[in-house]
Order: C-alpha cells, then structure tokens, then sequence
C-alpha cells in the first residue's frame, strides 16, 4: 500500500469511531476493530492509531469475511456489536452490514479524497479489490466467463470457498450470473 493510501485507509479508520458506536472522544482510553485486513497492514494501522492517540489502545478481532460475518451476527444475537470499527475487506458486507441498520451515519472530513462512487452516509470505501484469473501453462486463456463452461475447462475450474474470503463471493456471484 502506498503512503498516501495508508494515510487515507488510516484517517479513515481513525474517523470510522464514529461511525460504529463509539464517539472520537473514547478513543483516548480504547477502541475495538473488527477486521479482515491482513496482519501486516492491520498491525500498521493500530500502531499509527495508538501512537497518534497516547494512552489508546486498540482491542482486534481479525478474521476472514466468514467468520468476521459470524461474529457480527453473534453479536447483533446478543444485544448488539460490540466492535466500534468494521474495516470489512468487501463492499458486498458493508452494504450487508448497512442494509440491516448496522452502521451509524459519519462524514468524515477527508471524504473529498475518496471519490462519492466508493462511500455512503455510514461507510466510506478505503481500497478496491483486484480480481485475477489465473491460467496453467498450456491452457487456453478464457476470452470470456462462458468460456469457462466449455469442456475444454471441465474439472479444471477452481474458486476458493466464499465462506472464508469476500472475494471469492464476488467471483461466485460473476460465475453463476
């Protein structure tokens, strides 16, 4: 991630407390994130966020989108979520999140560094996903997803299980379209 990405994903974030549950005030004594970022750029930002926030510190549920959608719904079970920012790694869970009244509107003060088409009232986008196709040597390139349905891919099509990655419930949503 580049500088002034991570700077936009980290004011964002920071700002988010507001969006979730929390008042920007708490953060001085702490906060929890519930996230599916990697360990490397998760642990990026709670460490820019807690050393901009002396005396904050930054509880983390980190899981892949099936289990971060388990313990969501676990929590709206039991009386409500107890996370102050969901950094979801998908837009088809924030909007999930959104649609059931989940999330609190903010606006916040950097919005015109994100384009309108990337943030609502209640989230705001802070990086796209990059969908591949990967192609064993030897295996004509698909030209199209139909291509895929041809027999010459037959038992040779594989996605990863949506379950566990939010990506891979995109690309089912494009292969059963």
């Amino acid at each position: 991630m580049d500088a002034k990405a991570l700077r936009v994903v980290l004011v964002v974030v920071a700002l988010a407390l507001t969006g979730c549950g929390a008042s920007a005030e708490s953060a001085g004594s702490g906060m929890t994130l519930y996230t599916c970022a990697t360990a490397n750029v998760e642990q990026a930002l709670v460490s820019a966020f807690e050393q901009g926030h002396p005396g904050a510190k930054v509880n983390v549920f980190r899981a892949p989108t099936g289990q971060l959608n388990a313990r969501v719904a676990a929590d709206v079970r039991s009386g409500g979520i107890r996370a102050d920012v969901i950094w979801a790694c998908d837009p088809l869970t924030m909007h999930g999140y959104d649609g059931q009244g989940l999330l609190r509107e903010w606006s916040p003060p950097n919005a015109a560094e994100v384009p309108a088409r990337y943030r609502t009232a209640r989230f705001t986008g802070v990086h796209l996903l990059y969908m591949v196709a990967v192609v064993r040597s030897g295996v004509p390139a698909p030209t199209s997803w139909a291509d895929l349905t041809s027999p010459a891919y037959r038992d040779a099509v594989a996605l990863p299980s949506p379950s566990f990655a939010a990506s891979a419930m995109m690309n089912s949503c494009i292969f059963t379209y």
